[in-house]
């Protein structure tokens, strides 16, 4: 009785960490992932105190075990050549938290009654994160974000991966649904299919859409015999019910009194019921009335030619942007296959260079901006086996295919099985039943792996723990079969590594956590002194973000973006010590030198990293450590016009200091600017032609960049070249801007006093009275008392 008790609580146990990181933003954030991490190891070594009391020290028994094991060392190993090792190693820890918790899900499930309780418990999970969306897209503020820009996003703060969840959580209910249950059951599960596909089609979404429609039709093929019938009945009828609703839910919940679409979902649900008594009153017709099927035949042909009508003669009042959404399926050249595509090309070309161990967790982030042939921005490949294969390499993309291989094998062991009970003499009916709830788990791990395949669902850490759950399952109910011998691996040292396994993801975790919590304090304790005005008060600010700082790195040493934010604090001492006429500046100098060089090194291609370590560097106002980091980031995304931008400005300002101090490096500045549209036209070679889905400004000599060209120029004696440069750069955004900005009276009066020198006064005159500007004159004026550089 004890021991049934305590299995309760462990069942219970298992359960909430599987289904509680769907309510907490899908552990995308890094906060909640570390708490998970404290929660799920010391559950993990938990388990294997009570196992070691039971003399249970089974570890590992069969091939999909070993498979998820092999994933998870797969991203211990891309530790090796990993890009950042910061996120190479969270990564690291998620996978072997994924491990953990697909472990114990297999602890707590030993026979078909667990499994079927587990699956009542993910569907709960599912439902209650469509009612969070539903009532936040009905006005009601449940959930930050939850309904956001005509967006369902529910608790995992993304469209797609809500949409996708949800139609993998139907098809799992369809098939408990295809099961022959008391009457109570059978329609509860026909409102809870529709439910879950209304937020489907409510979320405009039409890869979530495809991967539904996919998936229903997987399940349809391994239902046995005539409950096949049922099941293609209940996946189209309720989905036209979810589908008409859905869409009329959504019409309403962007209106003005968004309340009103509960209304139609509440009809949506007296239409489901609709469809499960019409599929009862069919069998009834059909068992009990003499012509029954002839009225069923009957009433199937009107049924058709309704839907043959309507279905081609109007548009059933649909939103333009489903409209929109639903002619786009199929076309090639949309978007959202053209990117996909192109990010998939772009993994493969990162694989090439890192082909065995991978770029590690974080590694695609890190450097896909090198391998782009246009500029687009984007967290993830959107496909999840060129993803693993960048991330883990070539190892871990064999391990990610052994887990759908080891649940494909399952499946098929799981059927043989079922035969055997059949010829065994086992009722039919239990072992069919038993077969429909093993192939719905299958089912419903291909509909989240299809969608994983164009999207990253799969990189939001509770939707792989879903995925990681249904592989428990299946790998349970292939236990059940005692096929599974001779893939054991148990005793003491499986023991041992266990537990040290899960002390060690304890303690990184924990570090973790400890690390982001005073990195976030000093991060307020920094936003302070930026609004402070009295210098003292704003020092002293700045000190305390330090130190906290310092505690951060001492608790997670391997985040780089702890050690850009201390750069940038003592650069900003820097500063405020420098004003103050300090003279001792070399400590904090040398400080902030070695945050820049830690932070370079664990994240070299993180962009936002980066950009911060140029901001803490042009503090110092140090030319050559400026141009270093300019150098860093250009070479991160070569393809961001902002980076040569940056360096056209920075090198002009070195120049005017060289200038006037009669520095020799002059001409060597001057050179260096004159070269910057020979580094913008290598990169415009490996251009895609078609740019139609470039983000942000095109990589092409602008205006600021003219600017400084032309600037050099004149000071060279070029007047004529300066002209050239100038003259375009200058109606060029005449065009753009109606009113002065600096860069255009900074051109303005490059032009004329270009034009001046050349002798056309009367231009240059015209040239700076079409648009007067104080600015433009003073600098006009200036530059006409420049000596020509010799």
């Amino acid at each position: 009785m004890y021991n049934q008790r305590q299995d309760w609580v462990l069942f219970s146990i298992a359960a909430l960490l599987v289904v509680y990181p769907l309510f907490f933003r899908g552990l995308y954030f890094p906060r909640e992932m570390f708490v998970t991490h404290i929660i799920s190891s010391a559950v993990f070594v938990g388990f294997w105190i009570i196992k070691w009391k039971r003399r249970d020290l089974r570890f590992i028994r069969t091939p999909l075990d070993w498979a998820v094991l092999a994933f998870a060392a797969a991203y211990a190993l891309s530790l090796i050549t990993a890009v950042l090792f910061g996120e190479a190693l969270y990564g690291c820890i998620k996978a072997f938290n994924y491990f953990m918790l697909y472990w114990l899900v297999g602890q707590v499930i030993t026979d078909y009654g667990g499994v079927e309780r587990l699956t009542q418990v993910l569907l709960l999970a599912a439902l209650g994160v469509g009612i969070i969306g539903i009532l936040a897209a009905s006005g009601f503020a449940v959930y930050p974000y939850a309904f956001d820009e005509g967006l369902i996003n529910s608790t995992l703060q993304y469209h797609n991966a809500t949409a996708a969840f949800l139609a993998a959580m139907s098809v799992l209910a369809l098939s408990l649904l295809t099961r022959p249950n008391q009457w109570p059951a059978q329609l509860g599960l026909s409102v809870l299919v529709y439910f879950l596909q209304v937020i489907v089609f409510a979320t405009v979404s039409k890869g979530a859409w495809l991967t539904l429609v996919l998936g229903g039709l997987f399940l349809v093929i391994g239902i046995p015999g005539w409950r096949r019938v049922k099941t293609v009945y209940f996946l189209g009828g309720l989905a036209l019910v979810a589908f008409v609703t859905g869409n009329r839910f959504l019409i309403a919940a962007l209106s003005p009194n968004p309340q009103y679409g509960l209304v139609y979902i509440m009809a949506g649900v007296a239409a489901a019921a609709l469809v499960y008594m019409l599929w009862e009153a069919v069998i009834y017709l059909l068992k009990n009335h003499p012509k029954g099927k002839l009225l069923v035949g009957m009433g199937c042909i009107l049924l058709l030619a309704a839907l043959i009508y309507l279905l081609p003669n109007g548009t059933m009042g649909l939103p333009k942007y489903v409209l929109k959404e639903l002619s786009e399926i199929g076309q090639s050249d949309n978007a959202s296959y053209v990117t996909r595509l192109d990010f998939m090309r772009w993994g493969l070309s990162i694989v090439k260079d890192y082909p065995v161990f991978g770029a590690g967790a974080g590694g695609w982030d890190g450097l896909y901006h090198r391998y782009q042939d246009y500029l687009f921005w984007t967290k993830t490949v959107h496909n999840h086996f060129i993803q693993v294969w960048v991330e883990a390499g070539t190892i871990g993309l064999l391990a990610y295919a052994g887990i759908w291989l080891a649940m494909f094998g399952a499946i098929a062991a799981i059927y043989r099985n079922k035969s055997e009970q059949i010829r065994s003499g086992t009722a039919r009916l239990l072992a069919d039943n038993n077969w429909i709830l093993a192939w719905g788990l299958a089912a419903t791990a291909v509909t989240m792996g299809l969608h994983a395949s164009i999207d990253f669902d799969f990189s939001l850490p509770a939707l792989f723990i879903i995925w990681f759950t249904l592989m428990a399952m299946i790998n349970a109910l292939y236990i059940v079969t005692g096929k599974s011998t001779g893939y054991s691996f148990s005793g003491i040292s499986a023991a041992v590594l266990s537990v040290l396994l899960g002390m060690l993801v304890f303690i990184i975790g924990g570090s973790a956590l400890a690390g982001y919590q005073k990195a976030e304090l000093a991060r307020q304790l920094a936003m302070k002194a930026y609004d402070l005005t009295d210098t003292a008060e704003k020092r002293q600010a700045f000190a305390k973000a330090a130190l906290h700082y310092q505690k951060a790195i001492n608790a997670s040493p391997w985040e780089g973006s702890y050690y850009s934010d201390l750069a940038m604090v003592y650069a900003e001492q820097y500063n405020l010590a420098r004003a103050s006429g300090e003279q001792d500046l070399d400590a904090l100098y040398k400080n902030s030198l070695d945050a820049m060089v830690k932070a370079d090194k664990l994240s070299p291609g993180n962009m936002v990293i980066q950009s911060r370590l140029l901001d803490a560097a042009a503090l110092f106002n140090d030319f050559h450590l400026i141009m270093a980091r300019l150098d860093r980031t250009t070479a991160a995304n070569p393809l961001d016009i902002g980076n040569y931008e940056g360096r056209a400005k920075v090198l002009w300002r070195a120049v005017e200091t060289a200038y006037k101090s009669d520095d020799d490096r002059v001409s060597e500045y001057c050179e260096a600017i004159l070269q910057i549209p020979e580094m913008i036209e290598e990169q415009q070679a490996r251009i895609k032609k078609n740019q139609v889905f470039w983000q942000g400004a095109r990589l092409e000599v602008t205006p600021e960049i003219a600017l400084n060209i032309a600037r050099v120029y004149y000071l060279r004696g070029q007047y004529q070249e300066a002209i050239a440069t100038a003259e375009p750069a200058y109606q060029m955004v005449l065009e753009q801007n109606q009113a002065m900005d600096s860069v255009t009276a900074d051109l303005q009066a490059v032009y004329a006093a270009s034009l001046r020198r050349q002798g056309d006064r009367l231009k240059a005159q015209e040239v700076l009275h079409s648009r007067p500007d104080d600015r433009a004159v003073y600098l006009y004026r200036d530059m006409m008392q420049w000596d020509e550089l010799k």
